[in-house]
């Protein structure tokens, strides 16, 4: 089977987290088993051959997360004994990778049909997500270069661990947001972002190069109108974002715009025409959704749910 590498991109607030789970509810309800391996390292080590006892401690199934092995109440007694040789194989360097080699903790592609992941993990990423999105909270001034050189970091690693192996053994991948993120979100704007790079130095990034070099083989973008006002983004964001801990991308309303207007426009198709150009990469077949109808009312999840398991039927060929 041709592996598939799908991202679930958008701006903030278009609800990336729910469509990777109708994703992933797709494909399970289609007899595919799912591999969650966002998150930290323990979460990944969850997933490893040497966990296998706790990963199918319940009647031999497989627990897609270590989240809901934790949540589960029937297992409720293993959980410490996992997290003690967890922390233990951590400690002795032994990080989950899918390479086959005692240096590392195995994750067997073979036992997966589908593997999800993040941009930026919570590995390598961590620092991404804590620090260069909180940058105000250290009385730091924003550098979107040193966002995208953090990214780019991760990127290679998470690709070197885990995506390398996973496409060559014809699995799918299935990802919140990839490389495309880090041009709509860290890209060079006269107006709005002065100071950012510009993208021959964003693909110049050795994690960007492997991203361009091994594209997605589809992104599914929800996105809003390309003219998406202030007062529309403040209004979904008061729906969709109320209680949450903003980080500095989502108090900018202007750069909402921006990065939105990027996501609805061929900014993809033409930033992956540079991997075909360079590297000789097809590009990703870009499925795009609209998460306003047209009235220029907000859709449901459950709209949006059936609009991308459409495009579910679309890439996999209707099966």
């Amino acid at each position: 089977m041709a592996f598939l590498d799908i991202v679930v991109a958008g701006p903030d607030g278009s609800g990336t987290s729910t469509q990777v789970r109708d994703v992933i509810d797709y494909c399970q309800a289609r007899g595919l088993k799912v591999a969650d391996l966002r998150g930290d390292e323990v979460d990944a080590l969850f997933h490893a051959e040497r966990f296998r006892r706790f990963n199918h401690r319940v009647s031999g199934s497989r627990f897609e997360s270590y989240a809901g092995f934790a949540a589960s109440g029937l297992v409720e007694e293993f959980k410490h004994d996992f997290l003690a040789q967890a922390k233990a194989t951590l400690d002795e360097g032994r990080f989950a990778a899918c390479v086959d080699d005692p240096s590392f903790s195995f994750v067997d592609p073979s036992s997966i049909d589908v593997a999800v992941m993040e941009e930026p993990s919570r590995r390598a990423g961590l620092s991404v997500r804590g620090v260069q999105l909180h940058r105000s909270r250290f009385g730091m001034p924003d550098d979107q270069y040193a966002k995208a050189v953090g990214y780019a970091f991760d990127r290679e690693c998470e690709f070197i661990r885990f995506r390398k192996q996973l496409r060559e053994s014809g699995k799918v991948v299935l990802r919140s947001r990839g490389f495309e993120s880090t041009s709509t979100y860290q890209e060079y704007d006269g107006l709005l972002l002065p100071n950012a790079p510009r993208r021959e130095h964003i693909i110049g990034l050795p994690g960007n190069k492997l991203a361009l070099q091994h594209p997605p083989t589809d992104i599914i973008v929800v996105h809003a109108p390309r003219d998406w006002s202030a007062d529309e983004y403040l209004s979904l964001k008061g729906v969709r974002m109320r209680g949450r801990m903003l980080d500095d991308h989502e108090k900018d309303v202007e750069y909402q715009l921006l990065v939105n207007a990027r996501y609805a426009s061929d900014w993809l198709e033409g930033l992956y025409e540079l991997g075909r150009s360079l590297y000789g990469a097809a590009p990703p077949r870009i499925h795009r959704i609209e998460m306003y109808d047209e009235d220029r009312s907000p859709l449901g999840k459950q709209a949006i749910r059936r609009r991308v398991h459409e495009v579910m039927d679309n890439i996999c060929g209707g099966d």
